[in-house]
This record gives C-alpha cells, structure tokens and sequence, in this order.
C-alpha cells in the first residue's frame, strides 16, 4: 500500500499535478492580483475604448473564490462610467458534474453606474458601445449553464444626467440592493430575488421579491414602490412636451407578476396590480394648475402575451380620483370632489400590425364638480356618470350607453361691458401648438382612414337649475331657472356629428330687474321634443317647441317709458359694443332649421298705462300662439295661430300664414266682445266723461305686403255693442247706442283707404244740455287744453280755449223783392259801414282740392230708433224735449271733397211731434256743401214757454207748431229758408224777464194768425261762415225780433204782403186836400184792408181822421168860390155835385168875378159903370179871383167836419165791405202837415187786436206820413 503510495507521489502525472498545482497556487496569491492591474486598463483600452483601474484583485484557489475591490471604469477622457467598491465571487466544483458554472454567491458592494448626456448630446457609453459592436459575432444559439446559489448586491447606485436639455436633469438610484437566490439557466431551475432600492433625489423605494428562471427565461413575484416623486420621474422624458408638469406628488404601486419568455414569446401576468397617487400638483399645459388629493388605480388581472402579435388583457380595472382641483389663472379654480372609473376587461390586440383595442361597460362616475371663479360658483354638479361605455378600435367604433349630469346648478354673469364671467374664468392668451412627438401619425398619409364613428346612446342633465345675471343693463337683469332637463343621444357617423332624440324641459323660470323687487316675467314649463342636430347636412330639426304659463307685465308708468324699455335699458359701454359686433360682417354658414310646431300656451299678460289718473288695465289670460313648418328660409310661409281670453271681458283668435321677408300676413281675425270699460280712462283725459260699458268686436281677414311699401288690408267687419258714456260728475248719460256696426269694412293703408258698404247704429241716444250758467255739456265735458297738456312743457301747450260771441251777417238787398208771403225775417240785420264790415270778414277761403290723408267712405249709414234729449236749464222754468225713434239712412258718406251724402231721416219729437231731414250735405266739409230740408211737425208749443217767457215776456199756453228748415251752404256761404208753421196759438200771462223784449205779441200774432187759428211764417237767412260774428242761432233769433220789430213799425205793410196788396200803402188812407171822398184806389186798400180783417179775425181796426190846416183851408176856400162863381153865373147844382174849375177867359166867368170882387170891396156904382167901360190891365182876374179865395173865412169846426167826414167815409167802406162795427173804431182827428207837392191828405190806420179794447197793451199805429 505504502509502496504504491509512494510510485504514486513520485510518478509524473503526480510531479506534473503538482508542478501544475504549485504554479495554480503562485498564480492565485501572487500573480492575479498585479496581472490584472495590468490586464484590465489594456482591455478597456483595446477592446472596450475606455479607461479602467482595479484596486486589487484577490483568489482564493482552495475555495476558488474571487475579490475584485476598487474598479473604476471611466471614458477615454476620465470621466467615470462605473464602478464598484467590492465584488465577491464564490466559484464550486460541483459545477463541474453538470457541465455548469456553479456560483455558491456573488457579492456587490457600492457599485456605481452613471449614464450622462453631455451638452451636445452625446451619451458618455457611446464610445464604448461602438467599439464593442466593431467585431459584433452571432450571439449563440445555446444558453450558458450558469447556476448561482445567492446573489447580492448592497449599497448601489445608478446615476443618470442630462445636459442636453434648457435645465439639466439629474436622477439617482440609491442606496440599490439586490438579492436573488438559485439562479440557474439549466433547463426548470428557478431561483429567489430580491430587490430593494431608494431614490434620493425622487423620495422613493423599490422592493422587488420573487423568484426567476433563465431556462426557460421566467419569472414571479412582487414589486412594490412607495414615495416615489412623480415629478422627478417625469424628468426623464426628453423630446416631448409633456402636457402635465407635476410639481409634488407621490406614486406607490404594488402588483404581483408572473413573466415566462418561450420561444421568444414573452407571456405576463399581473395581478392585484394597485397604484397609488397622493398629494399631487402640478401645471396642465393650456388648464392651469392641478392639484390632486389622491389617485388610485387597480386592476385585479392584467395579461400581455405576444404570440407573434402583442395581445394585452386587463381585468376589472378600477380608478379613483379624489379631490382633484384645476386652478385657472388667478381666481378660477374647477374642483371634482371624486372620480370612479371602472372597467371590467379592456383587451389590446394586433392583427396584421394593426392595433386592436376593446373594451365594454367601462364606467366613469364623477361627484361634486365645482367651478368657481373668485367667490363666485359658476358650475355645481353633484353627479357626472358616463355608464357603459364600449371601444372597438379596430372598427373605430365608441359605444356610450348613457351620460348623466344630474342636479347642476350653472351660474353666469355678464358684466358692464358685455363679457361673461365665464369668458373671464376662462379666456387665455395662449396659443396652442401641438407637440411634434404627438404630432406625429403612424398612418401612412395615402392610405385611406375610416372616421371613428361615436355614439352616446344617451345623454341627460337631469334636474340642474340656472342663473343668469346679466349686468349690461342699467338695472341688472336675473334669469333663474328652477328646474332643466335635457336628454338626446350623440353620434358621428362618417366624422359628421349628428345629434338625436334631444328633449328638453324647463320649468319655473323667473326673469328680475332691479326696477321692481317681484319679477317682471316668469316661464312655467319650455319643452323641446324630436329635435335633431346634423352637422354634415347643417340642419336643425324640431318637432315641437313648446313654452307654457309665461307671465309677464307691460306697464307703462306715468312719468317714464314702458317698463320693458327701462329694463332693457343698456349700459353706454354695453351699448357700444354691441354695436361694434353688429358692425362686423359674419358669414352666413347656410343652416336650416325644420321647427315642426312652436307654440306658447296658458300664458298671461298684464297691461297697465299709469300715464292716466286711474289706470287703464287689461289682463291677457289663455294666451296661446302656435306656428307650424318654421324655418330659416325667411321667405317662406309660416302658418301660424293666436288666441287669448281677456279677464275683464273678450277674446282674440288669428289664424292664416305669415312669410318674414318680404313680408306677408295672410291672417283672418276675430275679436269677440272686447270689453270697452277698461279703456275709459283714455277718454277722461279729453273728457269728464266714463266709459261705463260697451263691446267691441272685429272679424275679418287681414292682408300685409312689404313691396315697395309697406301695404297693409282688413276686410271683413266690425260692431260696438251697448255703449254707455257717464259723466263723471253724477253719472248722468251722456251718449250711448245699442249697436255700431259694419259687416263691410275695408280698410287699406297704402293706399290709405276706409270703405264700408253700410253702417248702422242702432238705438243712438245723446244728451244736448244748456245748463243754469249757460254753458253747454258738451263743452263741460271737454276738458281744457291745459288739462289735457298735464306735463306737456309749457312752449308746446300752445291751444287756448276761448268762447266767441258770434253774431249774424244778414242779407237786407231781397226786403223788397221778396215774395208777398216771405216778407218777414227776410231783413234782419242792422245796417252796419262798410269798412266795418269788411274788416269783421276773414278772407273767403278757396275751394280745397287736396285729396284727404286718409279717404273714408260709407255707401249706406243706417240709423235705426236715435233718440237726443235737449235740455235749457238756464230758462225758468226750465226748458226739455226729446227727439226719439229717429231713423233712416245717410247715403254716400266719403271724405272726398266732391262726394254728397243724401240724407233721409225720420222720427218723433216728444211724445206726437214728428221729426223729417231730407237733402244732402258734403260729410266731412259741410261748409261748402249743404243742402238740408228738416222738418218738424205738430210740435206741443206750451214746451217753449221756458224761451217765450225769457225772450218775449209772455207764456205759451196751447198750440202746436212745425218747423220746415232749409239750409243751402256753398262755398262757405249760408242761404237758409226757415218756414213756421204754428196753429192755434195762445199766449198766457205775462212773465217778468229782463232779456224779453217789449214787442206786441198779441198783435203780431193777430196779423200772422189766419182764420183757421194758422200762422204760416217764413224766416229767409244768409250770412258768411267766415264771419268772425257768425253764429247761426244768433241769425235765426234776430230774424225772428226783427219780424216782430217789422210788425211794429209796419204792420199794413206786413198785412199788406200777406195778402198781396201794397206793401206800402196801408197803413194809411189818401184823400185830396179840401175833400172826405175815397178815391177808387184807396177804395182798393180798404177791399184789401177788409179782406185780411176777414182772414185775421183777431185784428181790430183804428181810424184817425185828420187834415192839414193849410192845404184843407185852402181847398175849401177855392171849393166855396167855385160854388158862389156858378150860382153868380146861374148855374143850379146838385147837393154835393162839385163846380168845377173857374176858366177865366169866359166872359161870363169874368163878369162873375168882378161882381164877386166890387161886392168884396164895396165898389159903388160911378165906378162900376166906368170900369164897363175901362179895358182890365193884364192879371186883372188872377188877382181878383186870389183876393177873392183869401176872403173866404175857413174855421176848425170846419176842418173838424172834414176829418170827421173822412174818417166815416173809411168806416162806412169798411162796414159795407163786411167788417164787423165793433172792429173799425173811429178815433180823434189829428192835424197833419201833408205833402205841398201832392197835396194828399193821409188818413191813418191803426191795427189792434179784437179783444185789446180792454188790454193794456196798446193800439199800433201806423207811422205818420208828413207832406213836403
């Protein structure tokens, strides 16, 4: 054995192990260590373009274990690329069994790494890299069988730097620990890890355990992260502009994993994956900055494979988000209380290299979004679901089941300027580019790309409230709507978007002003139903628009505008820009809208004008508008339409078609019984007067065209039903009518036109009143020019209210030659100069031509039971009448200037008097044409007592009378024909009245009176309408005195006219001087005289004898010669047979008068002889027949006889004409002084009436007539 031993140890193979040991052991402790001082700088000099150092290299050869201490590996130029402090390497044997490096362990210690980009970017490894690839070999098919026990690694750190970038970035890993246990690349061996490491600069930790096999390559375990600084990492991106820059905020993450790499198909499972995210913050590009509370993400299974495609599972991910907030500038801040995201499976596949990414019911739940801008909140939402959303990528398709936006409240406001608070929250200066990292598209640009199609099935903002206040106006405005909802669904097919099935509801939406503190409008409910939204096509869809229960106000106060122009009142600077943007062009993008129906209903309307004292109210209940086919093409038709109810009594109803532009209105309209109340005090500022009652109604067919005017046309009808006009003071009728109303009406504004066919007006009552002061109600109830200007400035209120005394223009030229039975009133006026006259007449204005602004005209005006009551409380007593059931028609009314209405009226005058007008008239300018018969019959006379007793002192008791009036105007120029009619009229007792005039009643009414108890009086009138005086009442009054002024001063004429006899002779009886004989045409006036005695048996006539101490002596003395001339020349004559006349040339005759003229002066006979003898001188007779009519001594008994004598021959005449004795009264003779010329003796008359012997009132007599 020992010898064997021994051949053993000294044998070769021994000498050689030994030698070869020997060497082994030398080579271990001595030379490894200064070999690879020398060894490692030539290699990464050679083959690796660097720099290296190694501090020692240790082996032990017994228990094969290397240690490797201080190695730096630095870049050609020194800087450092790695290193470490320690490195332990624990080689075994038993390797040697399985054909596998087997390392018991290998220890790192402080190893270092550092990876830099210079300025220039250039990567420090880059020399290094590129020298290892200059003899790049095939990697091997086989894997090393390398099997380690325990690997560590302590104390590490990676390092990298960037100077390549605006702000060089640094990242440490460190302190980096590892440890993995069986490591192994035999086929199925597994080995344990794990990995910890910090982050100095990031704040983190990584903790990284499980186990892993090379062979197959696999792996499983768990990796955990905490306080890692997101913003730190993010540093690391380089090239891409990162939209979100954190500034703070912490990552932990945890998941579980199971990596297997077959055939080179690597297979990964993740599962209970989680990350966290707390306390983030940071700035979102173009948002703002962001912070987040937390951030949590987790998905229980997530699977990536990559069989020749990547495919990638994730199961039922999960994310949180609470407490985002997104801060805006300096004041906007948008905050999401919580955010919750799930989603059961998300898959990413590629087919074909084209991606393919699914995913179904993926759900976003978001609570409490606020948007705030400084302390105001412009947006609260407490509920933002997206539920069920589905992504097909490869179909590019997006399915969203429902979006819901539940209870927001959005708030806005709108300043001074016109920018709303949400404009301000969000305005930015920015100007967005795109990255071109993010620019860049995979997709090559020629080939085809369908558009990813998007369909939200639903969307809903369910119960939300709004608030608008808009602060252009002068007094801000306030809209709030109480509750919105809103539903439609959302698709692009084709890349156009299109919206659905939208449906809207609002309800309770109020509208305040800073002018009132209730609110000026309120909306109960708007609906919008089947709209549609088509962005390819540009068209608006809606089936119906319907607002409900709108209330709103129009008021109208007294000292301001409507109500809604001070609420809608703009700011200068609002209304400025507003504008500025109506300055500038805007394109018209060609939308069409298809609004089916629109409609408002059950709304109201109160209208209130406070511009008056009491102020007029109307309340518009059951409104309702409706229009049909609506559209943005203006040019088409719009069927439309309308009622509503009026509270205080009417309702309205329109129907027909509307075309915007141009425009035109085809409608048919119809107001039923609009109460007229409301509106009275519209009328009691022109009057004291109150709209008691009464009914307008109006139906008919309303035509508007926009031509080149604007053409306006009603056709149809119209009436006022029972109408009741108060006066105010003690409600007293002042006019009312049972109906006004036309079935005809056409009304037309360019042309202007008003046509009816007929009017009537049914039952018409008024009120004609003179009262205790004299004035008139009429002009009671008009209110001064001042009161009706109340608040107009005092240079406009320019009307002056002012009364004229008018007084009449008579026409005297046609006193004489009027006809016998028009002798009185035809001369009325007293005569007035010339240039008085002309003066007091306003220049005769000439015919106008011009056609009327706007032209009336009615074919037939139908008056059908009228009735006017006239009042004269100024007469004591007091004077009433009534003229009622008047009725008849009015043809031809028409403002044209040479229309003429005929007029044909008739009714009753109290209760047996009858009223009748016949003629015609231009309507509306009967001062220049009018030609008017009006007559009234068996009118009870005892009603004017009231005028008799003021005007002539005396009562009527009984009569009747009819009045026949007939007025001629032309050209301003009145011509009137008013004849009398009274019957069996009698005067009672006197009335005291300082206005009466003291005329002789009885008398006139005497001479007027016929036998049958008939007065037939006609009363001719002209006069000027121009004349300043005029007054027509005036006129007939004077004309009426001056009758009976007339009567007195010339009652035979008057008498005389009446039964055609001389006018002028009358009044007296003509007798020759000397002479009681009645002439044969005085004889004539006596017939005549007694004729109207025997048709005026009320007259009496007075007979006053009279002679001219002159002319009847005279006469007389040349009577007596002549007698005693023919008894001295034997002539014999008769009783009462005149003589003669003396002819001086008969011989006889002479003798006569030389007898007569020797007796008268006692001649004697010598010289009566002598003188027989004597030649007579010229003149001889003529002086002696003188001498001798002087001689005769005429005395007053004598003249006495002769008037007596004359007055009984009148009286003898009268009675043997047939008048009675006792109405020829001879009275006392009266001495005249006649006319030297004619030497007539006139012989008064007086007239008087029959039973006036014993009246007080006195004879008329005639005027006397003096002889020149």
């Amino acid at each position: 054995m020992k010898n064997n031993l021994k051949k053993l140890l000294v044998s070769l193979p021994t000498k050689v192990f030994v030698g070869l040991f020997a060497g082994y052991l030398i080579f271990s402790y001595f030379v490894v260590n200064p070999l690879a001082k020398k060894l490692v700088p030539w290699v990464a000099d050679k083959q690796l373009a660097s720099q290296a150092s190694v501090g020692r290299v240790a082996f032990d050869p017994f228990r094969l274990k290397a240690t490797v201490e201080q190695f730096n590996l630095a870049d050609k130029h020194g800087a450092p690329l790695a290193g470490f402090e320690k490195l332990v390497v624990d080689l075994e044997f038993s390797g040697l069994f399985d054909w596998a490096w087997r390392f018991n362990e290998i220890n790192l210690l402080a190893p270092q790494g550092l990876v830099a980009i210079s300025p220039q970017g250039k990567l420090n490894w880059a020399d290094l890299i590129q020298k290892l690839n200059e003899d790049k070999k095939p990697p091997s098919e086989t894997i090393p069988r390398v099997v380690i026990a325990h690997i560590v690694v302590k104390q590490g750190q990676l390092q990298y730097m960037d100077a390549h970038r605006a702000a060089p970035y640094q990242a440490t890993l460190s302190p980096l620990d590892f440890e993995l246990d069986g490591f192994s690349t035999l086929p199925k061996d597994r080995g344990d890890y794990l990995i910890a490491a910090k982050f100095p600069e990031h704040g983190g930790a990584l903790k990284w355990k499980g186990d892993m096999g090379v062979n197959p390559v696999a792996s499983k375990g768990a990796v955990a992260v905490s306080g890692l600084k997101l913003a730190k990492i993010l540093q690391i991106v380089k090239g891409v502009e990162l939209p979100f820059k954190p500034s703070r905020g912490d990552i932990e993450a945890n998941f579980s994993y199971d990596f297997t790499l077959q055939n080179d198909q690597p297979k990964v499972s993740l599962n209970g994956h989680s990350v966290r995210l707390n306390q983030l913050a940071g700035t979102l590009s173009h948002v703002g900055e962001v912070t987040l509370s937390k951030a949590q993400f987790s998905a229980p299974k997530i699977d990536f494979s990559y069989q020749n495609q990547p495919d990638l599972i994730v199961q039922t991910l999960d994310l949180s988000l609470d407490e985002l907030s997104i801060q805006r500038g300096k004041e906007t801040v948008v905050q999401l209380a919580s955010t919750h995201i799930t989603l059961p499976k998300l898959a990413f596949v590629q087919h074909n290299n084209h991606p393919q990414v699914q995913f179904e019911d993926l759900d976003v739940k978001v609570s409490n979004i606020q948007v705030s801008h400084g302390k105001d909140t412009l947006l609260s939402l407490p509920q933002f679901d997206i539920n069920h959303i589905r992504l097909d990528l490869e179909k590019r398709q997006a399915n969203i089941a429902q979006v819901v936006l539940g209870k927001g409240i959005i708030q806005a406001t709108r300043n001074q300027s016109g920018t709303l608070n949400w404009q301000s929250a969000f305005e930015t200066n920015e100007v967005i580019t795109e990255s071109p990292a993010l620019a860049t598209d995979a997709t090559p640009a020629n080939t085809p790309v369908s558009p990813f199609a998007i369909e939200i099935a639903e969307i809903g903002l369910q119960n939300w409230q709004a608030a608008l206040q808009d602060q252009s106006f002068k007094q801000p405005l306030q809209v709030n709507v109480a509750d919105i909802n809103v539903n439609f669904s959302l698709k692009n097919p084709e890349g156009f978007w299109t919206l659905h099935r939208l449906q809207t509801a609002l309800s309770n939406a109020t509208v305040r002003s800073g002018t009132t503190p209730k609110p000026v409008a309120s909306l109960d409910k708007l609906q919008l139903s089947k709209g549609e939204i088509l962005l390819d096509k540009q068209q608006v869809n809606i089936a119906s628009l319907q607002l409900s229960g709108l209330k709103t106000e129009i008021i109208k106060p007294a000292d301001a505008p409507l109500n809604w122009q001070t609420i809608l009142s703009a700011n200068a600077n609002t209304a400025q820009n507003v504008t500025q943007v109506k300055s500038k062009s805007t394109k018209n993008n060609d939308w069409a809208l298809n609004l089916k129906k629109l409609a408002l209903e059950n709304s109201q309307l109160h209208i209130e004008d406070k511009s008056n004292a009491v102020p007029v109210v109307l309340d518009v209940d059951k409104l309702a508008l409706e229009a049909r086919d609506a559209t943005l093409d203006l040019s088409r038709a719009v069927p439309i339409k309308a009622s509503f109810n009026i509270k205080q009594g009417g309702r309205f109803e329109a129907f027909g078609k509307v075309t915007p532009t141009p425009l035109k209105v085809n409608l048919d309209l119809k107001l039923a019984a609009l109460t007229l109340k409301p509106f009275s005090p519209y009328l009691n500022q022109f009057a004291l007067l109150k709209l008691n009652e009464g009914a307008g109604s109006v139906a008919g067919k309303l035509i508007v065209k926009d031509e080149k005017a604007l053409a306006v046309a009603f056709n149809g009808g119209f009436s006022v039903d029972k109408l009741a006009l108060l006066e105010e003071a003690g409600d007293a009728p002042f006019l009312a009518w049972e109906k006004l109303a036309s079935d005809s009406l056409e009304l037309s504004l360019s042309p202007n036109r008003v046509h009816m066919a007929a009017l009537t007006i049914t039952q018409p009552a008024g009120k004609f009143i003179i009262h205790e002061d004299k004035s008139m109600n009429i002009t009671r109830v008009l209110r001064s020019q001042a009161q009706v200007n109340v608040g107009v400035p005092e240079e406009q209120n320019t009307a002056a209210q002012t009364k004229e005394v008018l007084e009449a223009k008579v026409d005297t030229s046609n006193i004489e030659t009027a006809k016998p039975v028009e002798i009185i009133g035809a001369a009325v006026a007293p005569k007035v100069e010339e240039k008085t006259l002309v003066a007091a007449i306003a220049p005769m204005p000439t015919e106008d031509t011009t056609p009327a602004a706007f032209p009336v005209s009615i074919e037939t005006v139908r008056i059908e039971n009228a009735a006017l009551e006239f009042a004269d409380l100024s007469l004591k007593p007091q004077f009433g009448t009534q003229i009622h059931s008047l009725t008849g028609v009015i043809n031809g009314v028409s403002t044209n200037a040479s229309a003429i209405a005929q007029v044909e009226l008739d009714g009753k005058v109290d209760d047996y008097g009858a009223a009748r007008i016949r003629g015609s008239v231009q309507p509306f300018k009967a001062t220049n044409f009018t030609d008017l018969k009006l007559a009234f019959t068996n009118l009870e006379m005892n009603r004017l007592t009231p005028y008799s007793g003021k005007f002539a002192g005396r009562r009527i008791d009984s009569g009747k009378l009819s009045v026949d009036l007939e007025y001629k105007i032309k050209q301003r120029q009145l011509s009137g024909e008013n004849k009398f009619v009274i019957n069996k009229l009698k005067l009672g007792e006197k009335v005291d009245s300082a206005e009466a005039a003291n005329l002789p009643l009885d008398l006139a009414i005497a001479i007027l009176e016929d036998s049958d108890g008939v007065i037939d009086l006609d009363l001719p009138i002209t006069g000027s309408l121009d004349d300043p005086k005029f007054s027509y009442g005036s006129i007939v009054w004077k004309a009426i005195r001056n009758v009976l002024g007339k009567i007195v001063t010339a009652p035979f004429r008057a008498l005389g006219k009446l039964f055609g006899s001389g006018a002028d002779k009358l009044e007296a009886i003509t007798f020759e001087a000397g002479k009681a004989a009645i002439s044969p045409p005085e004889l004539e006036k006596l017939k005549a005289v007694s004729e109207a005695f025997a048709k005026r048996p009320g007259l009496a006539l007075g007979v006053v004898p009279s002679y001219d101490a002159l002319l009847d002596a005279r006469a007389i003395q040349e009577a007596t010669l002549r007698r005693q001339v023919a008894e001295e020349i034997g002539l014999k004559l008769a009783e009462g047979q005149e003589a003669g006349p003396i002819d001086l040339t008969n011989p006889k005759v002479q003798k006569a008068i030389d007898a007569l003229h020797d007796t008268l002066t006692k001649k004697g006979m010598l010289k009566k002889l002598a003188a027989k003898f004597e030649k007579p001188k010229a003149g001889h007779f003529e002086e002696a027949q003188e001498k001798l009519t002087v001689s005769i001594e005429v005395k007053e008994a004598d003249l006495q006889a002769l008037a007596k004598a004359r007055g009984e021959a009148i009286q003898k005449t009268l009675l043997d004409a047939g008048v009675a004795a006792e109405r020829v009264r001879l009275q006392k003779a009266e001495v005249i002084k006649a006319d030297s010329k004619t030497k007539a003796i006139n012989t008064k008359l007086t007239l008087d009436v029959k039973s006036a012997t014993k009246s007080a009132e006195p004879a008329v007599e005639a005027p006397a007539v003096e002889a020149k």
